[in-house]
């Protein structure tokens, strides 16, 4: 086993992990904003009655998203409520790892 912990590299992940979660936490209210821009031009395309619209400069057009699914509630319409807990009792859990300092 050659492998070692050194504190710099603990010191560094505490650093990356505190910077990771204020973006994370940035980019909620980003994406928040945009589904909130996306829902009112949505809104004005229907109200229109159309697909397509030029408006100040811009070209706003209705497009086809990707195919989505939700898994867990297909899943427990297919196979009933006692499958999908039986599912999750059973599911592996994964290992993480938690870096804390120590006084």
């Amino acid at each position: 086993m050659g492998l070692t912990i050194t504190k710099e590299q603990c010191e560094e992940f505490l650093k990356l992990d505190k910077e990771r979660s204020a973006l994370d936490q940035k980019s909620r209210a980003l994406k928040k904003r945009t589904d909130a821009l996306k829902s009112h031009f949505k809104a004005f395309l229907a109200e229109q009655g159309k697909d397509s619209v030029k408006r100040n400069g811009f070209q706003l057009t209705l497009v086809d998203g990707k195919p989505s699914v939700s898994w867990k509630d297909e899943f427990v319409r297919v196979a009933g409520p006692l499958a999908a807990d039986e599912v999750l009792t059973n599911a592996e859990r994964s290992k993480g790892v938690e870096v804390t300092p120590v006084s």
